[in-house]
């Protein structure tokens, strides 16, 4: 998977529009797998720029085990975290619940999948981040099935839209929105965006994710090549999670599909706008404040909200036909939007027109490729390379790298910040670090 992301990958990231525009940010949750507003940024935090990692270190608030890889981020809400886990000794997909303050699990769910569907090794099963409204908890854990739970941990509704089949497996996660759930069931020969009721289960509407008609890459003798052993060949499809909106005049659900970014009524999955110009894969989740939506990566445009119909012409204030190839989604602060790619170059770009205004790789002994989204505590941001190093740094008006801290662990995931701590998951361990 890692020389075709190299070589014909593009990637969608996410953000948001320029110009008197106020930016929310949590108030100390973390509900999301990109906070409170789904857009990275939190309430300013007294998280350290720099931390001693050593042992016994008063900044490591606790550390602990985790049974094996997995790409999906941690949630937070009030003094618990959840994060989801493929347990490869039992074969388990779960979601399991830790205590913020001690780092002690209080509870958890495990399900054995009938038929494991496929994935990539660089993509372990339950590649979904979990959701908590404050009350609710929802887990997508692949064929296994949906999951929503109280906070405690008891079961409220399952359901089983069925078993995903892409050769590069899943990642987008639930959505809690409106009293509604909605998931991304996609890519894959079966592909499409569902709502069930988020308090009984009951399904509401669905709408299919149209299949990308283009050249397969796996076909050009000079191209990439097919995984050892893979039976699935079509490279395309969105990985995107579905983001809510609400402007002056309506709620809109943004779906960032193959070609086209739409939104739809939250309510009855009715297509209110369309706009064309997303790319032929679409990895990154929209990130939506005040009055438009951007996408960057592969391809990049910023569409202003409230449309109706195809508003390719009237509604995209500015598009770029080719743009960086990117996982990781970014973060808007002071009029520009901070992003990072997949080779771990982070630039700023002005949200009015879509130029350049600075860019600097983030490198480290482990090398610089991210698949990891942008976090951001007031001015400060928060970058995490796949060797597992996190950057601390100031974006406004230059780059200022502030602290390198490096855990030593693999990770593709994205932190958390929540009140004085930040939560981070690698291929070995669940992270809490905070002051000293």
């Amino acid at each position: 998977m890692k020389s075709f992301l190299n070589r014909v990958l593009w990637s969608v990231t996410l953000f948001t529009l320029f110009g008197g525009i106020n930016v929310t940010c949590g108030q100390s949750d973390w509900k999301t797998w990109r906070g409170d507003d789904a857009n990275g940024a939190t309430e300013e935090s007294t998280v350290p720029s720099e931390w001693d990692l050593t042992a016994g270190s008063s900044h490591v608030k606790w550390r602990v085990p985790l049974p094996g890889p997995g790409n999906s981020s941690p949630i937070v809400f009030q003094d618990k975290v959840w994060v989801t886990q493929y347990e490869p000794e039992s074969g388990e997909r779960q979601l399991r619940c830790y205590d913020l303050a001690t780092g002690q699990q209080t509870w958890s769910f495990g399900v054995k999948a009938d038929e494991g569907e496929p994935t990539h090794p660089n993509n372990p099963y339950c590649s979904a981040s979990p959701v908590t409204d404050g009350d609710h908890v929802v887990a997508y854990l692949g064929s296994a099935g949906v999951y929503c739970f109280k906070q405690t941990g008891e079961l409220i509704w399952k359901q089983s839209p069925g078993s995903p089949q892409h050769l590069f497996g899943q990642g987008g996660s639930p959505t809690i929105h409106n009293e509604l759930v909605t998931l991304n069931y996609g890519p894959g020969t079966e592909q499409f965006w569902i709502t069930w009721d988020l308090r009984t289960g009951e399904e509401k509407w669905r709408l299919n994710i149209p299949k990308v008609d283009a050249a397969n890459p796996f076909d050009d003798p000079n191209g990439p090549k097919l995984p050892p052993g893979a039976k699935l060949r079509d490279p395309f499809g969105t990985w995107a999670t579905a983001v809510s909106v609400k402007s002056e005049s309506r709620n809109e659900l943004i779906l960032a599909n193959p070609k086209k970014l739409m939104s739809v009524n939250p309510f009855t999955g009715e297509i209110l706008w369309e706009c064309d110009g997303a790319p032929d894969q679409v990895f990154c989740s929209p990130i939506v404040c005040g009055d438009a939506v951007c996408l960057l990566g592969g391809s990049a445009m910023l569409v202003q909200l409230g449309g109706t119909g195809d508003v390719t012409a009237n509604h995209r204030t500015w598009f770029r036909e080719k743009d960086r190839a990117r996982i990781g989604s970014g973060v808007v602060l002071d009029k520009m939007l901070i992003a990072n790619d997949m080779q771990g170059i982070v630039e700023a770009i002005q949200l009015e027109d879509g130029k350049r205004v600075w860019q600097e790789r983030l490198a480290s002994s482990g090398g610089s490729e991210s698949w990891s989204s942008l976090a951001r505590t007031g001015d400060r941001l928060f970058a995490i390379n796949k060797a597992g190093t996190v950057f601390v740094f100031r974006a406004s008006p230059e780059f200022e790298l502030l602290g390198t801290n490096e855990l030593e662990e693999p990770t593709n995931a994205s932190p958390a910040i929540t009140k004085d701590r930040i939560l981070i998951r690698t291929d070995k361990h669940l992270w809490c670090i905070g002051p000293a």
